[in-house]
């Protein structure tokens, strides 16, 4: 199963956390039905959540801004942020995967929550497509005390947070390759892609800057002396 991920503190809002399981059990389901077809994608799937889960816990324990609420609006969004992840597909569809992944979470497991919250989420899941990383963080850092900004560079650096770990990073950089169509790529294309991926990173809230930021700054060093 999924790392069922929650703030350690006081339970949040009963909607909220119930639209949190539904969330969960929805992504298990999807990842279990296509492992069965053989067809669950090589990076986004639900290791990928268990492991943005994972991080974006972290990020709470060091950054006390976000309320209970705050914190259990951007679970729900990071869990759900890949629901409908096409992999090397995606470029075919006429809406992206984030609008689509957006109005599902929406439509079918989010009942009970007020609408302005359900309308949170959207956004958030929305942030998450790449074209959209620059100016989040571009924007937070202009306004850092603004919290859906603060959830949402949250949920763009816990996205990424495992492929900076130095134990992780090749790994998972092949296996985006492979999602992409390159079934046995290279050593020399894997390091090619990371080195594109780290010139490319934005890290700006105080959690990932504590936490992953000495990690941005070795792989940095190493691609520019290598």
């Amino acid at each position: 199963m999924l790392f069922r991920s929650l703030p350690n503190s006081t339970v949040p809002d009963s909607h909220l956390l119930q639209a949190y399981w539904r969330v969960i059990e929805a992504v298990e389901a999807e990842g279990q039905y296509r492992d069965q077809l053989g067809q669950e994608l090589a990076y986004h799937n639900r290791i990928h959540i268990s492991e943005t889960l994972t991080a974006l816990s972290y990020f709470f324990l060091i950054d006390r801004q976000l309320s209970h609420k705050d914190r259990m609006i951007s679970l729900i969004a990071m869990a759900g942020h890949d629901y409908a992840h096409q992999g090397n597909f995606f470029n075919a569809l006429e809406k992206s995967q984030e609008e689509i992944t957006a109005q599902l979470i929406g439509l079918n497991y989010l009942a009970g929550i007020p609408v302005v919250d359900k309308n949170i989420i959207h956004s958030l899941i929305l942030g998450t497509e790449h074209g959209k990383i620059r100016p989040n963080h571009e924007s937070f850092r202009t306004t850092p005390s603004d919290n859906l900004l603060l959830s949402q560079v949250l949920i763009n650096e816990a996205d990424i947070a495992a492929s900076l770990l130095p134990d992780l990073s090749f790994e998972l950089t092949k296996k985006i390759l492979n999602e992409r169509g390159q079934q046995d790529p290279s050593d020399a294309l894997v390091e090619s892609a990371f080195s594109s991926f780290v010139s490319s990173v934005f890290i700006s809230s105080k959690p990932a800057l504590s936490l992953l930021m000495p990690h941005l700054v070795t792989l940095k060093t190493s691609f520019q002396s290598g």
